[in-house]
């Protein structure tokens, strides 16, 4: 069942075609608590544990806002990327996305706003390897009419 909210949430994903479809899955860093309030957001989180349910809370406080996900998208656009997808996110969710197993020649870096001038911070996560996530991006995206 999918949970309705005015507001909503979206994965950022480049997809690098000159390193074979490679895609690069970003998220915002720092965010100071829920954009939504975690019950509505998190599948079954008042029955999480406390690691699970501080996994879980920090992977909804990583999505981006429609907003920060278009700015972000403008930027990446004019900046470096050729294709960049958003991803809404749609609730309750497991919220297990963010936590991707980290293999030899995976890449997490971060963005500061100092350096993109954007206003908020934003890491990114890049598989250099064979990337098996590729299909879960295929056909669901949102392109916001830019």
């Amino acid at each position: 069942m999918c949970v309705e909210t005015k507001i909503k949430l979206y994965r950022v994903v480049e997809t690098v075609n000159i390193l074979k479809d490679t895609i690069i899955i970003y998220f915002m860093e720092g965010r100071e608590g829920p954009v939504i309030p975690y019950k509505i957001g998190i599948k079954d989180y008042d029955k999480l544990n406390k690691d699970d349910s501080e996994w879980a809370e920090e992977a909804l406080n990583q999505c981006f806002t429609h907003k920060e996900a278009v700015a972000l998208k403008e930027y990446l656009l004019q900046t470096c990327a050729d294709i960049v997808d958003l991803i809404e996110v749609s609730f309750p969710n497991s919220l297990n996305f963010h936590g991707l197993p980290l293999r030899k020649g995976d890449i997490i870096r971060a963005l500061p706003s100092e350096k993109s001038q954007l206003p908020f911070d934003v890491g990114y996560y890049c598989s250099l390897q064979k990337n098996l996530m590729i299909t879960e991006y295929q056909g669901k995206n949102e392109n916001s009419g830019l």
